[in-house]
């Protein structure tokens, strides 16, 4: 259940090897920081957001279009907002378009 690892700067590690859906935190252990608790959703989370980063910094992030689009009930407000700041929502890889006064549909979000 628990295997011994090595990290690149040679610290042993214990990592519990078998992490469920019940149990989404990996236990670690190492001589600097102790025993770790690691929230496995949080770290998925910080990943992608780094590769997103990565993307965006580099060729630019790859979108996809939408199957079915969402659709936003949105205030005037809200609409003007995202019309304004549609240069930059398109380079974090999602194109929102007006599709009424108080409607606005997303249509490409970020490819994984």
């Amino acid at each position: 259940m628990y295997q011994r690892g090595t990290r690149a700067c040679g610290d042993p590690t214990w990592v519990c090897d078998r992490p469920a859906a019940w149990h989404p935190y990996i236990l670690a252990e190492n001589r600097r920081m102790g025993l770790i608790l690691v929230d496995m959703h949080a770290t998925h989370e910080r990943i992608t957001y780094e590769r997103l980063k990565q993307a965006r910094d580099g060729s630019g992030i790859t979108r996809q279009p939408l199957l079915v689009p969402i659709s936003l009930a949105v205030s005037s407000r809200e609409a003007a907002i995202a019309a304004e700041q549609s240069e930059e929502l398109a380079s974090l890889g999602v194109l929102i378009e007006a599709t009424g006064l108080s409607q606005s549909c997303v249509a490409r979000c970020p490819l994984r």
